[in-house]
C-alpha cells in the first residue's frame, strides 16, 4: 500500500449488562460497568469484564450460542452466582487471546456439547486462574505466548500445549488427556515447565513426537494409563490403569523413578533405552508385563518387583523367542516370586530372580531358591513382631550388612503397603546387629524393608500380629479372609452380644449369644465384608479386639 496512514485498531473494554442473554446479543455490552448498551460484541483485542453490575438476580446465564473471541477475560466483583454455559452445534470455542480469571462465584456448564477454551496469546506474561471450574478442552495456541496457572486446572477431556510456554507453577493438573504433539514439520516450538506439579491423566500422556518441544520435568509427578514418552528426560512417572491395556510408550527416555501401579496385563512398547536413576518399582497385583525386545532398559537405580508367594508377577518379552534386555552395569539385583521368560541381563551387575520360575530362554539370571534377604547386602536373621502392652514392637537382627541404607516398617492395607517406620541401618558391617521399633500399631499385617544405598530393596517374610487381646479371649486368625473364630475361656454363665464393627463406626454383625463356664467357641463368616479394619467388640467383657480382612 502506499499513500495510506494506517491505525491499529484499539483496544476496547466490554462490560456484560443486562443479566441473562447470549454472548452475541450486542445489547448485554457496555463500554462501562452497568452502563448502556454501546450495540457492539466484543473483538479479540477487548477485555472482557463480568463485575457485581453484571447480573440482576440467581441463576442468570451467558450463553455461548456462537464461537467468541476476546482479549483478557475478567470474572472478578461478581455477584449472584452467574453461568458461563457453552450451548450449541457444533461444539462452541471461546478463544481468548490475554488472560483468564475465573471466580468461585460462578459455575461453568456444558449442557449441548464439550466446548472448547483456547489460548492465542502472542505475548508473555499471561496467567490463568480457574477457581476450580472444569474446562473440559482446553489448548495453548498462541505462538510466542506464555501462560502461568494460578491455581489448580481440570480439564476432564483434554489439555494440549501447541505453542508457546506453559507454566505449571506447582500446581495440580487433572486432565482426561495431556498432548504436545508437533505439526507443520516441527515449527511450532513449545516449553512445558512443570515445578513440582502433580498432573493425572485418566486417559493419556502423548509427547510422541518432540520436534520443537523443551520439557523441564522439575520434580513433577506424572500418572497416566498410557505414557507415550517422546524421547525426555521425566521425574516421577507413574503408569495407572485397572482396565484396558496400559503401556508405556517409550523413546530412549530417562526416569528418576519409574512406577506401574497398574492392576492389569500392562506392556512397554517403543524402542531404543529406556533409563531409571533412582527407582524401577512394578507393584501387584498377578499379572503380565510385556517389553518390546527393541528396548533395553538400563537400571542405574533399584529395581523393585513387590511380590510374593501368592502374588506372581510375570516378565517377559512381547515377541516369543527374542529376548529383551534389563542392563545395570555394577551391584545387585534381585526381584523374587516372579515368572520370566525370553529376558537377558547384561552389564556386570549380579541377577538374581529368586523362588523364581524360569519360563524360558532367560540368560544372565541366576535363578536361587534362597530368598533376596539372603543375595542382597543385608543378610537379615530374624524378623519378630512382640506384643508390648497394647502396642507392638519389631524386633530383628542382620549377620551382615554392606552398603545398607536403613530400615522400613510396612504395614498391608487392602492391597497397599504403607510405612510406618524407620530405622537406620549400619552401613557396613560384618557382626550380628539387633534393631527394634516401637509402634503405635495394635494389629495387622507386617512385613520389613532392607534398603540399601543404592536403593534396592529387599524384603521379610510376611507376618500378622494381633495385641491387646486378653489371655481368655482370643481370635483366629488375624488377618482373616473367610472365617473368624472367637474363643471365650469363662468360669461363669452370663449373656453378652458379640458385635463386628467396620473402620467407620458401624455395626455390620451383631449376635447375641450365651457364655457357659468353660471353652465357648463362635465362628462368624466374613467373606462378604469388604477388606479392611475391623473390631469384634465382646460388651459384657468390655473388650474390643482388632482384626484385619483381607
Amino acid at each position: 500500500n502506499s499513500g495510506w496512514a494506517i491505525n491499529a485498531p484499539t483496544a476496547l473494554t466490554a462490560y456484560w449488562i443486562g443479566g441473562t442473554g447470549n454472548w452475541d446479543d450486542v445489547n448485554h455490552w457496555s463500554a462501562s460497568s452497568g452502563g448502556a448498551p454501546s450495540g457492539c460484541m466484543p473483538t479479540l483485542l477487548d477485555n472482557v469484564f463480568f463485575d457485581a453490575n453484571s447480573f440482576t438476580g440467581a441463576g442468570q446465564k451467558v450463553s455461548l450460542t456462537v464461537d467468541a473471541s476476546c482479549n483478557n477475560m475478567n470474572w472478578a466483583g461478581v455477584t449472584n452466582n452467574p453461568t458461563l454455559e457453552f450451548t450449541g452445534t457444533p461444539n462452541r470455542l471461546l478463544q481468548i487471546y490475554g488472560s483468564l480469571a475465573l471466580v468461585n462465584g460462578m459455575n461453568v456448564t456444558y449442557p449441548a456439547s464439550s466446548g472448547k477454551w483456547e489460548l492465542l496469546s502472542p505475548s508473555a506474561g499471561n496467567t490463568i486462574t480457574t477457581a476450580g471450574k472444569q474446562l473440559h478442552n482446553v489448548t495453548f495456541n498462541g505462538d510466542g505466548g506464555s501462560w502461568t496457572l494460578k491455581d489448580d486446572l481440570n480439564a476432564d477431556q483434554f489439555l494440549t500445549v501447541n505453542y508457546g510456554v506453559f507454566n505449571s507453577n506447582n500446581v495440580t493438573i487433572n486432565t482426561g488427556s495431556f498432548i504436545s504433539v508437533t505439526g507443520c514439520g516441527g515449527c511450532n516450538n513449545r516449553t512445558l515447565n512443570l515445578g513440582v506439579s502433580a498432573i493425572n491423566c485418566t486417559t493419556q500422556w502423548n509427547i510422541f513426537n518432540d520436534t520443537g518441544l523443551t520439557l523441564n520435568a522439575g520434580s513433577s509427578d506424572i500418572n497416566a494409563p498410557i505414557f507415550i514418552s517422546g524421547h525426555q528426560v521425566y521425574n516421577n512417572v507413574t503408569l495407572t490403569g485397572s482396565s484396558g491395556f496400559p503401556t508405556l510408550n517409550t523413546t530412549s527416555d530417562i526416569y528418576n523413578k519409574l512406577t506401574f501401579n497398574t492392576s492389569v496385563n500392562t506392556t512397554i512398547i517403543g524402542g531404543g533405552t529406556l533409563t531409571t536413576n533412582a527407582e524401577f518399582t512394578i507393584n501387584g497385583p498377578p499379572r503380565i508385563i510385556t517389553i518390546n525386545p527393541a528396548i533395553q532398559v538400563n537400571l542405574n537405580g533399584a529395581f523393585n518387583v513387590n511380590s510374593s508367594a501368592g502374588n506372581i508377577i510375570t516378565l517377559q518379552s512381547n515377541t516369543n523367542g527374542v529376548q529383551a534386555t534389563f542392563n545395570k552395569t555394577a551391584g545387585i539385583i534381585c526381584i523374587g516370586f516372579v515368572t520370566l521368560q525370553d529376558l537377558k541381563a547384561t552389564g556386570g551387575a549380579a541377577f538374581y530372580a529368586s523362588t523364581s520360575t524360569n519360563n524360558g530362554n532367560n540368560s544372565g539370571w541366576n535363578f536361587s531358591s534362597q530368598s533376596c534377604l539372603f543375595i542382597l547386602p543385608v543378610r537379615l536373621l530374624s524378623f519378630d513382631l512382640l506384643c508390648n502392652a497394647d502396642n507392638i514392637l519389631f524386633k530383628w537382627k542382620t549377620a551382615t550388612e554392606i552398603n545398607s541404607s536403613h530400615f522400613e516398617i510396612q504395614k498391608q492395607v487392602n492391597q497397599d503397603w504403607i510405612t510406618i517406620g524407620n530405622t537406620p541401618a549400619s552401613g557396613d558391617s560384618q557382626s550380628e546387629r539387633n534393631y527394634q521399633f516401637q509402634s503405635t500399631d495394635q494389629g495387622g499385617v507386617y512385613r520389613l524393608v532392607c534398603v540399601d544405598r543404592d536403593g534396592n530393596k529387599s524384603y521379610s517374610d510376611i507376618k500378622p500380629l494381633q495385641c491387646g487381646q486378653r489371655e481368655n479371649i482370643t481370635i483366629v486368625p488375624n488377618p482373616v479372609q473367610r472365617e473368624l473364630e472367637l474363643r471365650i475361656k469363662s468360669t461363669k454363665y452370663e449373656r453378652t452380644n458379640l458385635q463386628i464393627i467396620n473402620s467407620l463406626g458401624q455395626v455390620v454383625r451383631n449376635e447375641e449369644v450365651v457364655v457357659i463356664p468353660g471353652i465357648n467357641q463362635y465362628k462368624f463368616n466374613v467373606a462378604a465384608l469388604p477388606a479392611g479394619k475391623y473390631i469384634l467388640s465382646i460388651q459384657s467383657q468390655t473388650v474390643k479386639i482388632h482384626f484385619l480382612k483381607i
